[in-house]
């Protein structure tokens, strides 16, 4: 999956001139805009012979992020496919979904999986798409995160905890894989399975400015399966949670453009705009509005999605760099083969101890893999850090998991695949910097490995901050891969 060649290079720059004037009008005639240096260039143009997946954590994230695009799509005769990972149970307790009942005078009380399932095709009937283009996957909504990092092995199963579902599978008939074991491996081999089968030109999937575990877990699913398939189209992003002042402002504007929230200028990304023709615009409208639970809890925020465009990003691969054998990234700074995070964007801030990160890095020699995070502020030694690794060698995939506490670092047994060295990992710390090392032979087959990190409470109880995982691979790997 390493040579995912991107169109946009290919774009004439008068289109992109013409996108900057629409943004720049759009800023002028709405007072609540987040200007920032965000430049966009336009995404390219869909063709008939396109085959697109859309990844959506929720029943109504694939209108809210990509409706106009499906509009689009539908338009330019390419074919297009709908996989919700979750089966949107969450959304209400049972106060609330009695509430909306008696608003509705529905007297039919049908679980809460089952209403998003009806209004996800309602939503999509009004965006020109075909209900058999949609596939359910039905895992549990608020899980996600759960099921990527700490129940992968199908023989310890995550068990959902709403109103609505309690279980540890699949309870729909409706379900992709029925009975769906509720833990990660199965998540990634039924997305394996549709993408071997679909074989998708160009995915799309949550960004990773997105603050839902859901999201982030959605796109690190999907980030793992295009790998493991050998995915080589286009991927993209899409942009739903982003707290409570964006889309700003919250409300029905059909006619104002869509922003970004200054602080993803820090991102790496590449950003994409698609102008949405008024009749796309009006269609998105009515496809949101036909999530009716939803807009009785969050009628403003759902309707502020209805935007004369949509937004997309594009991340590139972080190229590992090679330093040399006795490094010090004190003195030197983070490697070039670093991402950055966005401040504050989880639950920084909200808690009296906590920390911020703002960049993860990777870099290794012929002896040592390096990993590298570093926090707005000092490391603060009473929270737990975590290093998160997902390492492919084109046969399989291992992991690697390490945390942090104190003055002590070790290795987490996560699953049947998890590496677990004889020796600690090395750990050194200063200032607002956090140095892992390990023996470099346990990546040096890898073509590909996503890392992230994160932090916790003392307790291990409160997520405080985590980081996208990201696909990071050798330079030579790229160089090779690009080979004509």
């Amino acid at each position: 999956m390493l040579n995912k060649p991107v169109r946009t290079k290919s774009v004439a720059r008068g289109i992109f001139a013409t996108i900057l004037f629409i943004a720049a009008l759009a800023c002028m005639n709405n007072r609540y805009c987040f200007c920032s240096e965000i430049t966009f260039q336009p995404l390219p143009d869909i063709k008939n012979t396109d085959k697109i997946v859309i990844f959506a954590p929720h029943p109504d994230d694939e209108t809210l992020g990509t409706g106009g695009l499906i509009c689009e799509a539908i338009r330019r005769n390419a074919q297009v496919t709908v996989v919700l990972l979750t089966d949107g149970s969450r959304s209400h307790d049972t106060k609330a979904y009695e509430a909306f009942l008696n608003l509705r005078n529905r007297s039919i009380k049908e679980p809460m999986g089952d209403i998003r399932r009806h209004e996800v095709l309602h939503a999509i009937g009004e965006l020109g798409l075909d209900k058999s283009r949609v596939i359910f996957l039905g895992y549990p909504d608020g899980g996600m995160r759960a099921l990527f990092n700490d129940y992968w092995d199908c023989d310890r199963l995550y068990r959902a905890d709403n109103d609505f579902n309690k279980s540890d599978h699949s309870p729909y008939g409706f379900s992709y894989l029925k009975n769906a074991p509720y833990c990660g491996a199965s998540v990634a081999a039924n997305l394996q399975e549709i993408m071997l089968a679909l074989k998708p030109d160009i995915i799309f999937y949550p960004d990773d400015g997105d603050l839902h575990d859901d999201h982030w877990a959605t796109s690190a699913f999907a980030r793992y399966a295009a790998i493991k398939t050998g995915y080589n189209g286009e991927w993209y992003t899409y942009l739903v949670h982003k707290g409570d002042d964006w889309p700003s402002p919250p409300r029905y504007l059909p006619k104002a453009g869509l922003t970004l929230p200054p602080e993803l200028s820090v991102l790496d990304a590449s950003w994409l705009i698609l102008p949405l023709k008024p009749d796309q615009v009006a269609r998105k409208g009515r496809a949101i509005n036909s999530h009716a639970s939803q807009l009785f809890l969050w009628k403003n925020y759902l309707l502020s999605f209805v935007r004369s465009n949509e937004i997309f990003g594009a991340y590139p691969y972080v190229k590992m760099s090679r330093v040399g054998d006795d490094p010090n990234f004190f003195r030197d700074g983070a490697p070039p083969s670093s991402f950055p995070d966005v401040r504050m964007d989880q639950k920084t801030g909200s808690l009296q101890t906590s920390e911020d990160i703002i960049r993860m890095a990777m870099a290794y020699n012929d002896k040592s893999a390096y990993l590298i995070l570093q926090s707005a502020d000092d490391i603060n030694a009473t929270l737990l850090h975590r290093f998160h690794l997902r390492i492919w060698d084109k046969k399989q995939f291992t992991r690697m998991d390490i945390k942090i506490r104190g003055k002590e670092a070790e290795y987490e047994r996560k699953a049947g695949n998890s590496i677990m060295p004889d020796q600690k990992p090395g750990l050194a710390v200063k200032g607002n910097m956090m140095v892992i090392s390990f023996p470099f032979h346990y990546i040096e087959a890898a073509d590909e490995i996503m890392l992230s990190g994160d932090v916790s409470d003392p307790q291990d109880k409160i997520v405080i901050d985590f980081t996208s995982f990201r696909d990071m691979a050798f330079s030579h790997k790229i160089e090779e891969a690009n080979q004509p």
